[in-house]
């Protein structure tokens, strides 16, 4: 175990694997109709997993209409953005406003 004083608390231990500081990107959605608020627990937690600031987000509200076949024209449009996204950051570790 490693102390912190980051104000995350106890239960860290140092990164025992490759990647240690590598890139991350989380990709999350949820049901609910917006993504505020509805990730703070998810972003805590990688807070105290990976260090404040050592990743990026990509938050998308709405999950249930990715299995609506009548929406996959643009569901698709979406997904094909967010892949997009994964692959520029880790060329270049920016996570640009893709379109």
């Amino acid at each position: 175990m490693s102390s912190r004083d980051d104000g995350y608390g106890s239960g860290s231990h140092d990164s025992r694997y490759k990647g240690k500081g590598g890139k991350h990107v989380l990709v999350f959605t949820c049901g609910f109709w917006s993504s505020e608020g509805n990730y703070d627990s998810v972003t805590s937690m990688f807070d105290h997993i990976l260090g404040k600031g050592n990743f990026e987000t990509i938050f998308c509200g709405q999950g249930e209409l990715f299995c609506v076949p009548e929406l996959s024209a643009r569901t698709e449009k979406y997904l094909s953005v967010v892949k997009r996204a994964g692959s520029e950051y880790a060329s270049s570790g920016i996570l640009g406003t893709a379109e």
